[in-house]
C-alpha cells in the first residue's frame, strides 16, 4: 500500500509485493486484492473509532489528479529566475506570477500522501500479526482461495496445513477451483 500511496507502478508494485496472490496480467484480481486490503486497514481504523483514518486509507491517491506539469519548490524557482537574492515576499510574488495555485495543489497532494503514509504505519502495528494455527483461512488468504478452501470443509490455518502434510503435493486435487498454481501460491506465500 505504501508504495500505491507513494505512486509506485501498479504492476511492478505488485509483482514486488503480491505475485503471490497471482498474476499482475489480470487487472480484475489486482484490483480486488487492493481493494480487500484497503478494507482490511480501514476496518482495523474503525475498531480503533478512527474514523478519518478509515476514510483516509480508503481514499485512492492516484485518483486524485497531479498539477500539471512539477512544480519546484520557491528555492529552486527563485535559482532558476535568478532571483535568489530578492526577497522572500517578491519570489512569493513572482512564483505566483508564474505557477499560480498549481504549487498548492500539489502541496496539498504531498501532504495528503504524508498523512496517508502515517496512517499506513500506525495502522501495520494493529493488522500485522503472527500466523496462529487457529486462525481462518479467510483472516490470510485472498479471499477467492479462501472460499474454495472452505467449500471444501477447510477453514482454519490448522486445518490446511494438516491437508498438505497429509496429502502432499497433491493436496488440492479436490478442491474445486485451485489448482497446481493457486496452490504453490498458497504454500510459499
Amino acid at each position: 500500500m505504501r508504495g500505491l500511496v507513494q505512486g509506485l507502478p501498479l504492476r511492478e508494485t505488485w509483482d514486488r509485493y503480491l505475485g503471490v496472490e497471482g498474476c499482475a496480467t489480470d487487472l480484475r484480481v489486482v484490483r480486488t486484492t487492493i481493494d480487500w486490503i484497503r478494507d482490511a486497514f480501514a476496518a482495523a481504523a474503525r475498531r480503533e473509532s478512527r474514523f478519518g483514518t478509515a476514510r483516509l486509507v480508503l481514499f485512492d491517491v492516484s485518483r486524485m489528479p497531479e498539477a500539471g506539469p512539477k512544480v519546484p519548490s520557491l528555492e529552486e524557482f527563485a535559482a532558476a529566475r535568478g532571483i535568489e537574492d530578492f526577497s522572500q515576499a517578491e519570489q512569493i510574488e513572482a512564483f505566483e506570477a508564474e505557477y499560480g495555485r498549481a504549487g498548492e495543489r500539489q502541496t496539498r497532494r504531498a501532504r495528503l500522501i504524508e498523512k496517508q503514509l502515517d496512517a499506513l504505519r500506525w495502522l501495520e502495528s494493529l493488522v500485522a500479526q503472527p500466523l496462529r494455527a487457529g486462525d481462518a483461512v479467510s483472516a490470510w488468504l485472498n479471499p477467492s482461495i479462501a472460499l474454495r478452501l472452505e467449500a471444501a470443509g477447510i477453514f482454519t490455518l490448522a486445518q490446511l496445513l494438516e491437508r498438505i502434510n497429509g496429502v502432499g503435493r497433491g493436496w488440492p486435487a479436490s478442491i474445486r477451483g485451485v489448482g497446481q498454481a493457486k496452490a504453490e501460491r498458497v504454500v510459499h506465500g
